[in-house]
């Protein structure tokens, strides 16, 4: 028979022995300890990795070529937009203008020198850049040396610093990247007193040889542009 204790744990000598103690019309258990569930690391595996590197490369290589085209397309029609923005401003320099000058846009190997020139007379190439000066001899050349009275007031000046008979420079474009802007009629644009072109012409901007738009300039100065659909 156990004989009960201290807290009311049985005993039988000198040992305690734990049993289950039963309090009015209930049973009281030891109660059992719960260890912590082992948890896995989270992160990729080297074949995940491999995988996501792969999708992205295809992705990419489908993308590239669009990215391209845009990039190229933006530099084209800046090209368009360059030489439309240029021969709308030097008309309306002509038709300000109260003198006999002409306005002149001719293309340039050198525009952004100290002292840049027109390209050579037979140069039709405008994507290396171009000039727009007030012509006062009409020779179609930015001349760098003073030679006629340009202003108009009776006397030609060539004293240092006076600059009232020099020729203008008003505007400066530099070259273009990766595309070709030619003129297919004249390497000169002139406007003379009333805002009215010497000559029409027409120029096509281009990449490698294919042809992406073409402006056109009448007499008045009045412009069009067609774009070739079949360019890409």
């Amino acid at each position: 028979m156990a004989l009960r204790g201290v807290s009311g744990i049985p005993w039988i000598g000198n040992d305690l022995i734990p049993t289950v103690s039963i309090i009015g019309s209930r049973v009281a258990r030891p109660q059992s300890r719960e260890f912590p569930k082992e948890t896995r690391n989270q992160g990729f595996t080297l074949i995940e990795l491999f995988v996501v590197l792969a999708i992205a490369g295809i992705l990419v290589s489908f993308a590239l070529p669009g990215f391209s085209n845009l990039m190229l397309q933006a530099r084209l029609d800046g090209g368009v937009d360059k030489l439309s923005q240029a021969i709308s401003f030097s008309r309306n320099l002509a038709l300000n203008n109260i003198g006999d000058q002409t306005i002149v846009i001719c293309p340039s190997t050198n525009p952004e020198a100290d002292s840049p020139t027109c390209a050579a007379a037979a140069t039709t190439a405008y994507h290396t850049g171009w000039l727009v000066f007030l012509d006062c001899n009409n020779n179609q050349v930015l001349d760098a040396a003073v030679t006629v009275d340009c202003d108009e007031d009776g006397t030609i000046e060539t004293a240092a610093g006076n600059d009232d008979d020099r020729e203008q420079l008003m505007r400066v474009q530099s070259a273009f990247d990766r595309i070709e802007i030619e003129s297919a009629d004249t390497n000169r644009i002139v406007f003379q007193r009333a805002g009215r072109a010497v000559s029409a012409t027409t120029f096509d901007v281009r990449k490698d040889g294919v042809s992406y738009a073409t402006l056109t300039m009448n007499l008045l100065g009045n412009q069009s542009t067609a774009y070739n659909e079949y360019f890409y």
